[in-house]
């Protein structure tokens, strides 16, 4: 089981990275975040995946010498879906879908951060963005499962109850509407196909979880 959390991990790190801004995917690091997709979609080897990792794939492939162009379009998408200036067509943030008038930072932003910190974590003093963003607490999943390979019997569970938890409460609730909005209003292949692949690997986590690990009665 160690070798699917972990697995498990690696994907949600992939997808949180896939949210963040296009300029943060740019910058050079040991493995891209197509190599990553197709490393741990593959390895979790779930049908449903694989389609739609290959579609986030495919939307990377640029010759190198329209990758300038490239990022500067996915930039401009990535504005105008999650940051603005103007009306943002698929607000990344939970609060939006679940407080009333959709307000940022109410309720349920506080309660994620309360669970972050029940975790033994904190913002980062750079991090500019709201607790509740999608690219958080996609973060703070794989953060989850991975603290669950690192430790063994009961506290192994702890961290699984954690991750059951937070799905159950928060990801579950609001990430079904917000990635149906991106695939409704996105124009660039990527943020559509990353808003597919987001959707049905958490679905498939929740089932996975209760398949291997049934809450005890």
């Amino acid at each position: 089981m160690g070798g699917q959390v972990r697995i498990r991990s690696q994907l949600y790190a992939a997808l949180a990275y896939a949210f963040r801004k296009p300029e943060e995917l740019a910058e050079d690091k040991e493995e891209s975040l197509a190599q990553m997709l197709q490393r741990a979609a593959t390895a979790l080897d779930a049908q449903a995946l694989g389609p739609m990792a290959d579609a986030l794939i495919r939307s990377l492939e640029i010759p190198e010498t329209q990758a300038e162009q490239a990022l500067c379009t996915l930039e401009i998408e990535y504005n105008r879906l999650f940051v603005g200036p103007g009306r943002l067509q698929a607000p990344p943030y939970e609060s939006v879908y679940r407080d009333s008038r959709g307000l940022v930072m109410g309720p349920t932003a506080r309660d994620v951060e309360r669970r972050y910190a029940e975790a033994g974590l904190a913002l980062a003093p750079d991090h500019h963005d709201l607790p509740d963003h999608v690219a958080t607490e996609l973060g703070f999943m794989a953060y989850l499962a991975m603290r669950e390979t690192e430790a063994q019997g009961e506290e192994a569970l702890a961290w699984l109850n954690t991750q059951r938890e937070f799905l159950q409460d928060h990801l579950t609730v609001w990430l079904p509407r917000f990635c149906q909005r991106v695939r409704e209003v996105s124009r660039h292949p990527f943020y559509a196909a990353l808003a597919g692949l987001t959707s049905t690997f958490v679905n498939l986590d929740v089932q996975w979880i209760k398949a291997h690990y049934p809450i005890q009665t």
